[in-house]
Formats: C-alpha cells, sequence, structure tokens
C-alpha cells in the first residue's frame, strides 16, 4: 500500500507541523550518518585523527549553522 499525502492545501496546521517534523528528523538523521561516514572515510583514506575529526565536524556544523539561516532569510523574500 502506497502512503499518499494530500497537498498542502488541504492539510490541517496540525498535519502540516508533523509533517515538517517527520521530514526534519529524517533529514538530521541522514545527515548524522553521511557524516559518519565522510570522517571514517577520512581516518582511512588520509589518515585523519580525531582532533582534525572534530575540528571538521565543528567546521561544517557552524556552516550548517549559516546556511540554515540563510535559506530561512530566502525562504521568507519569497513568500
Amino acid at each position: 500500500m502506497k502512503a499518499r499525502i494530500p497537498p498542502r492545501n488541504q492539510m490541517s496546521n496540525q498535519s502540516l507541523k508533523a509533517v515538517d517534523q517527520y521530514i526534519q528528523e529524517e533529514s538530521h538523521s541522514l545527515t548524522r550518518r553521511l557524516f559518519k561516514l565522510v570522517v571514517v572515510a577520512l581516518n582511512e583514506l588520509y589518515g585523519f585523527g580525531a582532533k582534525r575529526n572534530l575540528e571538521l565536524s565543528q567546521h561544517v556544523g557552524n556552516l550548517i549553522i549559516e546556511h540554515q539561516d540563510y535559506e530561512k532569510m530566502e525562504q521568507s523574500k519569497r513568500r
């Protein structure tokens, strides 16, 4: 059986929030898994140790936060 999500204009606010929250959680989970794989690959291929991987993780985290703020600003311009 295939799940069908009705168009946004036919969904209640509560349903919209639930769908958005689910998408955010899945996105976060996928991002964490991919980042862990990148860290392992950097260690195996180039010998990155814990210190370098921690610095990389912090830097990428900061870039993500900056990008989210930029995306929110861009979305508000479109509305």
